[in-house]
């Protein structure tokens, strides 16, 4: 293989062991692309990202490549590392990077984290190690939530994959996005799923000070083209109003292990349904990642009342918080107050995190979700046509059925806009 015949604008590299041009010195870019060019094939276990950093005028200025219009890199060096696991938490390659021929290149590798879980320490440390360029990159990938960093991170994979897929789409142009969108239709991917891409990309193009090839006057029509030729599908899950809580309670200890379990669950329920929450706000993402889940310090119990904090959710990333209060009610079924009550007094102590098991362990989300479509089932419901939202449905369901003001259900979902709407589905 010949250095031109190498994707101008990626080049991606597995096991490569390059040769320093002396000591203590930095990488001659030619030598470093000669030897990418003779690399073998990836190994599937994971990326260890290397960076092309540059290096001042005047540096390693005697080793120039022998062709004489020199070599333009726009590389991205990926070699293995130890596992998958590794591999997901780190972060994309750093990208397409313009070296100018005048300017030398220094190679330094280092694993780039996403904002999320066991990550965040190596994240915060590495952004301290690391130059200002550096250390902003590792500020604006924590603007994100860790779910929205895994599907930009995602997006740029797939769209780094197209690039090096042939030869005529290696130039990275606008033509090559318009290629990209139209092979994505024809898969069959929804608009929203496509839009959601583009933001990722677009996203990752900046962070990395790259041309942002999604906003073009073609593309913005072709989604609202796409759009109007297959609308999204209307969410039809159906709410969990009052009644159908009540009986999940009932039955949750017919479907759990222990009446601690079923306790557990009662409240769990309870709280989602009375406080309008997002399984997110509520319980852990994982066992090892309890970053939003509710504290115990966050729920303070009075006689008639119960106060929650919310520490972050999907529109508060930076964690302000917001709390909020909910009162006793005459069917003590499903009372917030009542349930919430006895399963703080045989709650076990030694976890920050409010909603946990007997050992300790917190409550996840798949956890929640299998024990509500469990319960469903055991209804003689189709869980299937229920989601963890149902329950953020079934409250704005029912209180527009008890008559409350658009400010009240706008308050108890924490809603600013009119998407509240949407939740409201009598006739589902």
């Amino acid at each position: 293989m010949r250095v031109s015949d190498l994707p101008k604008n990626l080049l991606a590299v597995d096991s490569c062991k390059f040769q320093p041009m002396s000591a203590g010195r930095g990488w001659d870019l030619y030598t470093v692309i000669s030897q990418c060019a003779e690399a073998s094939a990836l190994p599937a276990s994971g990326f260890l990202r290397a960076r092309l950093k540059y290096q001042g005028p005047g540096v390693s200025t005697s080793l120039q490549p022998p062709n004489p219009a020199g070599v333009t890199a726009r590389a991205a060096v990926q070699t293995e590392v130890a596992s998958e696991n590794q591999a997901s938490s780190a972060g994309i390659p750093l990208g397409v990077l313009s070296v100018p021929e005048s300017q030398q290149v220094a190679m330094e590798t280092s694993v780039v984290p996403g904002p999320s879980g066991a990550a965040e320490s190596g994240r915060q440390s590495a952004a301290g190690a690391g130059d200002g360029r550096s250390g902003l990159r590792f500020l604006a990938e924590a603007s994100l939530a860790p779910s929205t960093w895994k599907a930009y991170r995602a997006a740029w994979k797939r769209w780094e994959v197209f690039l090096l897929s042939g030869p005529d789409r290696s130039s990275g142009d606008s033509n090559g996005m318009i290629d990209f969108m139209w092979g994505c239709y024809q898969e069959g991917l929804s608009r929203t799923s496509m839009t959601a891409m583009l933001a990722g990309i677009s996203f990752m193009a900046k962070l990395q000070s790259v041309p942002d090839l999604t906003k073009s006057f073609l593309i913005s029509k072709a989604l609202k083209g796409w759009s109007r030729l297959h609308p999204t599908p209307k969410d039809r899950r159906k709410p969990i109003d009052p009644i159908l809580l009540s009986r999940m309670i009932f039955t949750l200890p017919d479907i759990t292990s222990d009446h601690f379990e079923a306790s557990l669950f009662a409240a769990a329920f309870s709280l989602a349904f009375h406080g309008a929450m997002r399984v997110s706000e509520l319980v852990a993402q994982s066992k090892s990642r309890t970053d939003a889940s509710l504290l115990g310090k966050h729920v303070v119990l009075s006689d008639d009342s119960i106060q929650v904090k919310i520490r972050r959710s999907k529109t508060d990333q930076a964690g302000i918080g917001h709390w909020f209060t909910l009162s006793k009610i005459q069917d003590q079924s499903i009372c917030p107050v009542k349930i919430c009550k006895y399963f703080s007094s045989i709650r076990p102590h030694g976890s920050e995190v409010w909603l946990v098991h007997e050992d300790l362990s917190p409550l996840t989300k798949f956890q929640f979700h299998a024990v509500m479509c469990n319960t469903l089932n055991a209804l003689g419901l189709n869980s299937s046509e229920f989601g963890t939202h149902s329950f953020r449905i079934g409250a704005a369901t029912a209180a527009a059925a008890s008559g409350a003001s658009v400010t009240s259900i706008q308050r108890l979902g924490r809603w600013k806009s009119g998407c509240y709407k949407s939740y409201i589905r009598p006739d589902v």
